[in-house]
């Protein structure tokens, strides 16, 4: 059973956690890139070694007899879920204070904003909504290959089907970015916070109000709901460490939080821009996965001592509708190589702490 704290105070490695003035906060997150990367950030690899490299290279070889959970800094021996009243906070300084990002292709992209992008635009957190396009690839003849629909066409039409439901927030990215570079749109975004969303999902305006709450507190997290909960186990075989990728329902330990569906700190998106590598970037690219795995290990690394890359809020849910065959994972391979993402990283950033469960969740009322 969790423990329940109020949101007056929760003792945090040995600190007491209040609210602070939001002007501060904001000066803290912008600054956050340039006090927390620098020269020495990285540990040296040879990064050429990742040339032409596929993730089987890294997938575990063999099975596990045990698979043991990662565990929690000595300061928490169990997750707290933290009360905060909704309508004892103030929140007029939090309008305007998000940008929601959402990853568009084009088979979905006239269902997602009819569906959902007049809510959002309705949203007085929401500032603005950009669209960040890409031409997906199908399948044939066993080959992935690129979609018949080309990038400008489908801008074009995207602009129109903007026009026609008469958009006031939304804009459409220039450039293209490949999985690995989904977070640069940050160098777009002016908003303290991001909301990043691929094209079959969305969040309610209440629920943002919930995760903006969370990300008070936790500004150094990635903030997102039960159903992208997912949990990393360890599997030590004589001197050698696998990794292995767990399901939302495999634990009760909240190690990563998939950024499919989740608020963060703009910041958190700078830094990664500042600390992942080329090489890393291109791999992602290359295999269409591991890109969410990589901004959790980017997150704990981070966050400092605590070595936690999440938090959970409860009472939210994740909207959306099928992904249908051009979601990643209708890819046969893709949860496979979710493994294989792990052990990479684990060999890539050994500087980097493997993300710990989070020793914290957040209920709104």
């Amino acid at each position: 059973m969790w423990a329940v704290k109020p949101l007056s105070f929760a003792l945090v490695a040995g600190a007491t956690w209040i609210l602070v003035d939001w002007g501060y906060l904001r000066t803290t997150l912008t600054r956050m890139p340039s006090t927390l990367t620098g020269p020495t950030a990285i540990v040296p690899y040879n990064y050429t070694a990742l040339e032409g490299a596929s993730l089987q290279r890294w997938l575990p070889s063999g099975g596990c007899r045990r698979k043991a959970p990662i565990r929690r800094r000595a300061t928490f021996s169990s997750q707290t879920t933290l009360v905060l009243r909704r309508n004892e906070t103030d929140t007029d300084d939090l309008q305007n204070s998000v940008t929601v990002a959402v990853t568009m292709g084009p088979s979905r992209a006239r269902r997602w904003v009819a569906r959902y992008l007049p809510a959002l635009e309705r949203c007085g957190f929401v500032k603005e909504i950009v669209l960040d396009t890409w031409v997906p690839i199908h399948q044939h003849w066993g080959q992935w290959v690129p979609h018949d629909k080309s990038i400008d066409g489908f801008r074009e039409a995207l602009h129109e089907k903007l026009r026609q439901v008469g958009s006031t927030k939304t804009r459409v990215l220039p450039g293209e970015r490949g999985l690995g570079e989904r977070f640069y749109v940050a160098e777009y975004i002016d908003t303290p916070f991001t909301l990043i969303l691929d094209d079959d999902k969305t969040f309610t305006c209440a629920d943002i109000h919930k995760f903006l709450l969370a990300a008070r507190l936790f500004p150094r997290r990635i903030i997102s709901v039960h159903e992208n909960r997912r949990t990393i186990r360890r599997c030590v075989d004589g001197t050698k460490t696998t990794l292995y990728y767990g399901t939302e329902n495999d634990s009760d330990q909240d190690n990563i939080a998939l950024t499919s569906a989740a608020l963060m700190s703009t910041s958190l998106l700078l830094a990664y821009m500042k600390l992942v590598p080329r090489p890393v970037i291109d791999l992602i690219n290359r295999e269409r996965n591991c890109e969410d795995m990589l901004f959790n290990w980017l997150t704990a690394y981070i966050s400092g001592d605590e070595q936690e890359a999440c938090v959970i809020v409860e009472d939210s849910s994740l909207y959306g509708f099928d992904g249908g065959k051009e979601s990643l994972s209708w890819r046969g391979d893709h949860m496979p190589k979710r493994d294989g993402c792990l052990n990479l990283l684990r060999e890539v950033f050994p500087d980097w702490p493997i993300p710990r469960p989070s020793s914290f969740r957040v209920r709104v009322e």
